[in-house]
């Protein structure tokens, strides 16, 4: 994002810093949580986008695949609203994208998470960012 000049009223420019915004995306893991409250296995991978600038109508959209055979593939897809209150403000987090384990068969995964957001009346888009790492979890989707 690019920064922006304004006149102090002294008859000074002054340049306004640029915005700090970034998304962050967690490698993928078995979910704790679902397996806690429903008993069941699942792959899931979380991201957050942030900004030191109030961001709104955030569509922070998170997709998970797995490599195996051939192309990875796409196992889940999921996206924040950018209708609902928690789709604004400094910190969005998307902690709902996830598939189901269908057995235990080893397999590797990786996140891609990117995101549409206005930020001072503009609106953004991100390129898509990679999960640090593609582990492989006991989990055959």
């Amino acid at each position: 994002m690019s920064s922006s000049s304004q006149a102090n009223g002294v008859g000074t420019v002054v340049t306004l810093p640029k915005t700090k915004c970034f998304i962050e995306v967690q490698n993928a893991h078995i979910s704790t949580s679902i397996f806690e409250q429903q008993g069941r296995l699942a792959v899931k991978v979380n991201a957050t986008s942030k900004c030191n600038v109030p961001q709104s109508k955030v569509v922070l959209t998170v997709k998970i695949f797995k490599e195996g055979f051939g192309a990875p593939h796409l196992v889940a897809q999921r996206s924040t609203r950018a209708d609902d209150p928690k789709s604004q403000g400094f910190l969005v987090k998307n902690q709902f994208t996830f598939a189901y384990c269908k057995n235990t068969a080893k397999s590797k995964y990786y996140g891609v998470a990117s995101a549409r957001a206005t930020i001072r009346g503009k609106r953004y888009l991100t390129p898509p960012v990679w999960s640090e790492k593609t582990l492989e979890l006991q989990c055959g989707t």
